[in-house]
């Protein structure tokens, strides 16, 4: 009983010090809170652009424009893309500007982007930087605008200072003359066109939805063209200025030949009926030519083949015919002579074709192909073969017996055959052409060896119609 007398007041001691303990922690833990509170709130700019997504882009001003980090905003088309994380100043005045700008807005930016410094009033205020694309169509590979791309604010007390006196008073003289404007007949007019400019607006939307065109990325893309089409027209300083004068020079010549392109347009409607018919005979041969092209079409497959086999042909044959050349030359005397010996051929020929020939396809071609049967004395004689055969194979023992010699020299000499000079009737035999056409040149005036083919009597012994020559 005692003991639990002596603890009850310890105990109730030791929890009214936590208690006192636990106030004194809260009471910290909340100024801590305020402290952390009030701090962040001061600095919520500076968090707020530290915790941004997006790049770091630096500019390059030629002075710091009243810029201010972690509260001037960074704007493309006057949308709010970034802000303004650090601004360093340098000696000669200029200033490195940088910006923390959403990815995004990068990758509009295009190659070479400018930056200007816009106040949002027409007074003045806060600034705020302006991302203007600039370059190809794309995303802004850099980390740097140089200071040649980055502008400065144009305020209007500037404005005014760059104004002159006369211009500052005709101003001055402007502002009155609208005062006056719209204290008349102006504020009428002006409430009139509010009451019908909404019956405009429509035709206007509708006006607005056509130019943007049926898909999303039309107007995009148009006005993405005439900005390339802009960039292309001033790339070269004077382009533009040479092709107005081009035209204007065109003009003048078109205005000063006006009365020639008159008569050039009153010709112009039989110019296209001669036109249209020619067109029309054009289309008759291309469908010719269609119809041709398919038959020609392997044909050309296989000449690209062709040539090539016959180009090494070519340089072969140039040196041949570059020697031929000159045999026709020589050669052109005797084809002039020759000419009447071919007149005399023809007339031998036609004596030839008659009974001569009669009597080869006749008897002598029948006796020729009938086999020998002796008659007579020779009854007893016979040979089962043809009697050509037997006659070949005399004139060639014959031949090999005249390969037997002896110290006087051959014993018998027999060539049968045609020769060279079988040919009569010509006034060069063929062994003075053959000569001629090697070179060879004659001191006596060609004769001609055998006599004329239908003179049978003056020929010599032994000579048969055939021209075959025997001798010793």
């Amino acid at each position: 009983m005692s003991a639990r007398t002596m603890w009850k007041p310890s105990t109730w001691r030791g929890d009214r010090r936590r208690r006192r303990l636990s106030a004194v922690t809260l009471g910290v833990i909340f100024v801590l809170a305020v402290l952390a509170l009030f701090l962040t709130l001061f600095n919520k700019d500076r968090i707020g652009t530290f915790l941004r997504g997006g790049e770091t882009i630096t500019v390059h001003f030629a002075a710091d424009y009243k810029l201010r980090k972690f509260i001037s905003v960074v704007k493309t088309a006057y949308v709010p893309v970034g802000k303004v994380s650090d601004v360093e100043r340098a000696a000669d005045g200029s200033a490195l500007v940088t910006l923390k700008v959403d990815a995004n807005a990068v990758d509009t930016l295009g190659s070479a982007p400018t930056a200007t410094v816009r106040a949002t009033t027409l007074l003045g205020g806060i600034y705020f930087v302006d991302l203007q694309p600039g370059g190809d169509p794309g995303r802004f590979a850099g980390t740097e605008i140089p200071i040649e791309r980055a502008h400065g604010p144009v305020e209007l007390g500037q404005v005014v200072q760059a104004l002159q006196p006369d211009s500052l008073k005709g101003l001055q003289d402007s502002v009155g003359n609208l005062d006056d404007t719209l204290g008349d007949d102006g504020s009428a007019a002006l409430r009139r066109l509010t009451r019908t400019a909404p019956a405009a607006l429509g035709p206007a939307a509708t006006v607005l939805n056509a130019a943007m065109g049926s898909n999303p990325g039309d107007l995009t893309n148009v006005v993405t063209g005439l900005e390339k089409t802009a960039k292309v027209l001033t790339e070269n300083t004077g382009q533009l200025d040479a092709i107005a004068n081009d035209m204007a020079t065109t003009s003048t010549v078109l205005g000063d030949r006006s009365q020639d392109i008159g008569t050039a347009i009153d010709a112009l409607p039989a110019t296209l009926d001669s036109t249209r018919i020619g067109l029309a005979r054009l289309s008759g041969t291309l469908n010719t030519l269609r119809d041709t092209a398919s038959d020609i079409r392997p044909v050309a497959t296989q000449l690209t083949s062709t040539l090539d086999t016959l180009n090494p042909v070519l340089a072969h044959a140039v040196p041949l015919v570059r020697d031929t050349r000159v045999l026709l030359t020589d050669a052109r005397p005797l084809v002039e002579q020759l000419v009447p010996a071919s007149s005399t051929a023809t007339t031998a020929l036609a004596n030839v074709r008659g009974p001569v020939l009669d009597r080869l396809n006749g008897p002598i071609n029948t006796l020729l192909q009938t086999p020998y049967k002796g008659t007579g004395p020779y009854d007893s004689t016979s040979s089962d073969r043809p009697l050509y055969w037997d006659a070949v194979y005399s004139l060639v023992d014959l031949g090999r017996a005249s390969a037997y010699e002896d110290q006087n020299g051959g014993t018998i000499g027999f060539q049968p055959g045609l020769g060279s000079g079988t040919a009569s009737g010509l006034p060069l035999s063929l062994d003075q052409m053959v000569k001629r056409l090697s070179g060879s040149t004659f001191t006596d005036p060609p004769k001609s060896p055998v006599p004329p083919f239908n003179d049978v009597t003056s020929q010599p012994p032994g000579t048969g119609p055939l021209g075959l020559v025997g001798g010793n």
